[in-house]
């Protein structure tokens, strides 16, 4: 998905785990995912380079789909939808 598509996306639920490091993003992403329903769009906020890849292949792994992400600010925007 492009930047411009990602900026449109309304996430449903917004997680923020700016300062946060490996394995937290990504637990945090598990447990929201969890509680959400398909169709819907979580937004993680965080500036953990190495969480793009994990959050990527959690998606994947449980069966949702990986939207993409952007930089912001010196943080990243990643979306994720519940399947």
């Amino acid at each position: 998905m492009n930047r411009e598509a990602l900026k449109n996306i309304k996430p449903v639920k917004v997680i923020d785990v700016r300062g946060e490091l490996c394995p937290v993003p990504t637990l945090r992403t598990s447990e929201a995912l969890n509680n959400m329903k398909p169709g819907e769009t979580l937004l993680i906020l965080t500036d953990d380079d190495a969480a793009l890849e994990d959050i990527s292949s959690l998606a994947k792994r449980t069966g949702n789909k990986y939207l993409g992400s952007v930089t912001d600010k010196g943080f990243y925007k990643v979306y994720v939808e519940v399947r």
